[in-house]
């Protein structure tokens, strides 16, 4: 499945087991702290990523 942010560049594309984030033509700005969170019947968990784009 993939989901596009109308005229961002951004783009998620969710697998079975993974899901990515796409930034085309990042930025100095996109740079910063990225969380996901996740939830089904077994429970939730959550985790983040620090990008930096020079």
């Amino acid at each position: 499945m993939l989901f596009l942010v109308p005229w961002t560049g951004v783009f998620f594309e969710i697998g079975s087991t993974t899901t990515t984030l796409t930034i085309r033509r990042a930025t100095p700005e996109d740079s910063g702290k990225y969380e996901v969170y996740v939830e089904n019947s077994l429970g939730m968990d959550q985790s983040f990523a620090r990008v930096d784009v020079a």
